[in-house]
């Protein structure tokens, strides 16, 4: 079986659960980038911060139903997925939400990883230029900032700002008219978007 970094290693029931809600290996980065992403306006959930403590052991409450228990895995699918998969643990937690400190305006800080998408910066910020962000048929997610790391991370790392949405499935879709509006919305293609 392959961990988080590609080396092998024997099945580790903590990549998956944590230990009794502590912080799972991939969100470690989270934790200690924390004050960095302060610095930048951003504040993520208070189980990423660097003094957490928590909630549960003082309340007595389980630690699933506290806010700060819970972490950030996308969905149980991919758990499932990530049984099969686990080398794919770092993609799945290559996003996290956050709080614009200065609005308050719940936002997704999304790795860029060149090494898998190495034009995706480039793309959000075309989709997002002034002249496309206004066109109708633009229906990418806006990207509102970039966070920078370079100069205060070894790693390098660039983050995307993204407005914070909710799954396409939810709420669900009551019609197969909504589906299909949905649909050709989705796969709304511009005249010069075939161009060679």
């Amino acid at each position: 079986m392959y961990g988080l970094q590609g080396e092998s290693e024997a099945y580790s029931p903590e990549i998956f659960y944590g230990e009794g809600g502590h912080l799972f290996r991939s969100e470690t980065w989270w934790r200690n980038h924390y004050r960095d992403f302060e610095d930048q306006g951003y504040r993520l959930r208070p189980r990423y911060h660097p003094d957490w403590e928590p909630s549960w052991k003082k309340s007595g409450k389980d630690f699933f139903n506290t806010e700060d228990g819970q972490f950030a895995i996308v969905g149980i699918i991919n758990l499932v997925y990530l049984a099969v998969q686990p080398d794919n643990f770092v993609q799945l937690r290559a996003s996290m939400d956050a709080v614009c400190i200065e609005d308050g305006r719940q936002v997704m800080l999304k790795k860029v990883l060149p090494e898998r998408s190495p034009e995706e910066l480039e793309i959000i910020r075309w989709f997002s230029s002034p002249e496309l962000k206004e066109d109708p048929r633009n229906h990418c997610v806006p990207l509102l900032d970039v966070v920078d790391l370079s100069q205060t991370s070894p790693d390098g790392k660039q983050l995307m700002v993204l407005p914070f949405l909710r799954p396409l499935e939810n709420p669900r879709f009551q019609t197969y008219g909504e589906f299909v509006a949905f649909f050709m919305q989705i796969s709304e293609v511009g005249p010069n978007a075939c161009r060679i």
